[in-house]
């Protein structure tokens, strides 16, 4: 939104599992994605406030030490310099 504050939509896509019938099927298999729900909420929510953390206390280094998983990170460290003085 601003330099201080910004908006962030984070998706997760769930899949029901098949198998059965009958209203008793029907009533577990709707507390299973109720408690899946919830709990993916609570971690995602979760793993997203470490990564704050992590935004809130980077620093930049003009010459990072990367390695072999940080695949393309380079190529695009050099064409953002374009935008920055």
């Amino acid at each position: 939104v601003d330099g201080e504050y910004f908006d962030a939509f984070v998706a997760v896509q769930t899949k029901r599992l098949g198998g059965g019938s009958g209203p008793l099927r029907r009533f577990l298999d709707r507390l299973v994605v109720r408690l899946a729900r919830s709990v993916i909420l609570y971690e995602t929510g979760r793993e997203f406030a470490k990564d704050v953390v992590i935004w809130n206390n980077r620093r930049y280094e003009e010459f990072p030490k990367l390695c072999t998983s940080d695949g393309e990170l380079h190529k695009f460290r050099r064409y953002s310099r374009q935008f920055y003085s």
